[in-house]
């Protein structure tokens, strides 16, 4: 009699431990997107990213040798992650082909469905829509003249809001309030460019015909 007792508290305590599922952990590579850690059943996600754009130069003057010359225009190393539940995402990236490789360093809280609350350096939404992209998503290996003679990266350091209503007509308020002096101007030293002040900037995006697809 023992025995059986035993056998059925075995067989349900079996049976128990089945139907509790693992958590699902996986990590994939998808080409420019990097490597992607998956956690809990994708409650956390980790990303590890990069771009190297090189470029090759020929140049020949009359009565001159041809010069050749190799660099990288852009060396990008970028880590990202999201916290579904805590509602919470970052993003770090950097160019290791500048003196001062800082471009992105910012932290997001998302306390309801399409709100955004984003703290730290980034693209600045005053700027125009190409420079709002980021340069791994370019057609063309570098920015128009325009941007670049107006918007330099485009990154200021601040505060950031941002709305999404609608689904079939889009409709994105968004709000920033940032240091207005381009990138990295934390006036550490004398090198950084902080002309003090603050600058604010609105912008409203709308989308007819619904929002774009990823990519």
């Amino acid at each position: 009699m023992k025995n059986r007792i035993v056998i059925v508290c075995l067989l349900f305590t079996t049976l128990a431990v089945a139907q509790i599922k693992p958590k699902k952990h996986y990590v994939n590579f998808e080409l420019g997107s990097g490597i992607n850690f998956v956690l809990n059943d994708s409650t956390y996600l980790f990303k590890i990213g990069g771009m190297v754009q090189p470029f090759i130069g020929y140049e020949k003057l009359p009565n001159q040798d041809a010069d050749y010359y190799f660099n990288a225009r852009r060396t990008y190393f970028n880590i990202g992650g999201i916290a579904v539940n805590e509602k919470v995402d970052f993003f770090l990236q950097l160019d290791y082909s500048r003196p001062d490789p800082l471009l992105d360093a910012w932290i997001g809280y998302h306390p309801f469905k399409g709100f955004t609350i984003a703290f730290g350096q980034k693209q600045t939404i005053a700027n125009n829509r190409e420079m709002l992209m980021m340069e791994d998503q370019l057609t063309f290996p570098g920015r128009s003249l325009l941007s670049t003679e107006y918007s330099r990266s485009g990154r200021e350091f601040g505060i950031f809001l941002e709305q999404r209503f609608g689904k079939n007509f889009g409709i994105v308020p968004q709000v920033s309030l940032t240091s207005g002096d381009g990138r990295n101007s934390f006036g550490a030293d004398s090198r950084d460019v902080d002309f003090d002040g603050f600058k604010w900037s609105g912008r409203l995006d709308l989308y007819p015909l619904g929002y774009f697809m990823p990519g």
